[in-house]
């Protein structure tokens, strides 16, 4: 039985909103309307979440973070009272953040203050930066507020923080939130940055151009618009993602025609999904030029974006799509095009995702708990034999690799990849034999790092585990996420993750990392941060006989 279940990640990967952390919304309760109602349900709701505070199990923690959202949908004094508490007293560090959320949700420019004064008080100097998680995650929980003199408090106060952790997410926070009032400050800032060498000034005005697209005016187009011809790519990468969010101009149409024909294909992507996300049909043309020229990934993009731009769907078709903007121009469509055959590119598949790659790694969890299970199949066995079948599918063109993780991660092909000959196949399979041999905790902050960094011509990862983060260096979820935004936040891995969740343990231990909700809910939060896609498998569908 098939019961594999998609969620979809957004095209625009990175921004603030997708390290999104607060439980699912639940759909039988709806937030009182009159004022004794509210406070009966505050009382009710404190109480319970007193009652929980003690219990760190999964399923107490997720009750809490749900309580927690509850008091953030009721604005009353005591509401803003009780979330101060909790801020306090809470030790799940999802569940504060949820709190930060919620005081921000209802609270006035005092509240919100107390939350970043909370933020100040955890930062670390000595430490790593994604151990400083709460000031990590200030500038999401600020992207909630409604209020206006809440938006111009962030203006004058993080934004002008000199901790860079602050005043990045203050910047992506007032971008998101479009306020126009701070465009001269950002401007400033990234003026300021500007002036600065190495990767934390590149980081700033890279983030702030971002900023000015998304809030848009007259004076951020024509920084945009400099930015645009700057010899920094990644710069010039943040002036493809955001210029057409509100510009129109001929200038702007005139850069992003010059951006499409850049030969980074990081580049040529981000043109191309911004030109689908907001519609622009006078780019038309570059997106099946990219369709002809660019690689897989910057092909898919161009392919999403036409349909979104047209409402057709002529498949990976260039020659199709050419024709149908002719005749469009001519004024007499036809359904011609509708009728052409499937894709012109062929593409292998793996636990149905396509494979829009020409470098992918495969990353699988050999942990002790993938042969864990009270009845057959092992997971280690699906594992291994949809990993078989993907490596022998693959086209020759595609250059790909393989890693394996549980406490320690182990690469088959130390330079990073190779051509997916019959040679190298064969080789590949081999490997597969020999380290398919579950053991160990669940290292997934070693993975993805291990995954990004020692295999520097990889775009994207499919990455496949049973369990949630059990060993190494990191295992916090929001650190770990923390860190993986920061690590991609200029490689652009797209990260497509696979839960297998199927099956119940046998060993008791195993349970405390083996809530499949908490699972699936961890792996869509990679895929999203990275732009990818995510898939929970939580029936052994597979025919192990075939």
């Amino acid at each position: 039985m098939n019961s594999v279940k998609f969620l979809q990640g957004p095209l625009l990967a990175a921004v603030a909103l997708l390290l999104l952390v607060a439980p699912a919304e639940a759909v039988d309760w709806e937030p009182p309307q009159e004022k004794k109602a509210i406070e009966k349900e505050i009382k009710r709701t404190v109480k319970e979440w007193d009652q929980l505070s003690g219990n760190h199990d999964l399923v107490p923690q997720r009750r809490r973070r749900e309580l927690i959202r509850r008091l953030g949908y009721m604005p009353h004094k005591k509401s803003i009272k009780a979330l101060r508490r909790i801020l306090r007293k809470e030790k799940d560090t999802r569940a504060r953040i949820n709190t930060m959320v919620a005081i921000v949700r209802i609270g006035e420019v005092k509240d919100v203050e107390d939350v970043y004064k909370f933020c100040l008080k955890e930062i670390k100097p000595a430490a790593p930066y994604y151990k400083d998680v709460y000031p990590c995650y200030l500038g999401y929980a600020l992207t909630y507020t409604p209020l206006d003199d809440v938006k111009d408090w962030i203006v004058e106060k993080p934004l002008e923080h000199s901790n860079h952790v602050i005043r990045l997410g203050a910047i992506e926070a007032i971008g998101l939130l479009k306020h126009k009032l701070a465009v001269p400050r950002l401007i400033e800032i990234h003026d300021r940055a500007a002036a600065k060498t190495g990767r934390e000034g590149t980081t700033i005005r890279y983030e702030s151009l971002r900023a000015l697209g998304r809030i848009g005016g007259e004076q951020s187009e024509a920084l945009l618009l400099t930015a645009g011809k700057d010899k920094d790519w990644r710069i010039r990468l943040a002036v493809c993602e955001t210029l057409l969010d509100h510009a129109r101009s001929e200038e702007a149409l005139k850069m992003m025609r010059a951006l499409f024909k850049e030969d980074s294909q990081i580049l040529r992507e981000a043109c191309a999904q911004a030109v689908g996300r907001n519609k622009v049909e006078a780019l038309f043309p570059e997106l099946v030029l990219t369709m002809r020229e660019g690689n897989l990934r910057a092909k898919s993009a161009a392919y999403e974006s036409l349909k979104l731009v047209t409402g057709q769907d002529f498949k990976l078709a260039p020659d199709v799509w050419e024709k149908w903007w002719r005749d469009k121009k001519k004024g007499k469509l036809t359904d011609e095009g509708k009728f052409a055959k499937g894709e012109r590119i062929s593409v292998s598949t793996y636990y149905n995702f396509k494979i829009f790659s020409d470098h992918v790694l495969f990353v699988v969890d050999i942990s002790g708990s993938m042969k864990w299970l009270e009845a057959p199949p092992q997971r280690i066995d699906v594992a291994k034999k949809q990993l078989v079948n993907v490596v022998r599918s693959l086209d020759p063109k595609t250059n790909f690799n393989l890693m394996t993780f549980a406490s320690d991660m182990h690469t088959w092909n130390k330079q990073g990849g190779v051509p997916a000959t019959k040679e190298n196949i064969d080789k590949a399979l081999v490997w597969i034999d020999k380290r398919f041999l579950p053991r160990g905790g669940t290292n997934t902050h070693g993975a993805i790092m291990e995954a990004l960094y020692n295999n520097p011509k990889v775009d994207t990862v499919y990455f496949l585990s049973d369990g949630l983060p059990s060993s190494g260096s990191m295992e916090v979820q929001e650190e770990i996420i923390v860190a993986l935004r920061d690590a991609n936040r200029f490689r652009k891995v797209v990260f497509n993750t696979i839960a297998l969740v199927f099956g119940k343990s046998r060993i008791e231990k195993a349970h405390k990392y083996e809530d499949p909700q908490e699972m699936g809910a961890f792996m869509e939060r990679i895929a999203e941060v990275t732009g990818g896609q995510s898939v929970v498998i939580d029936r052994p569908f597979f025919d192990l006989d075939d």
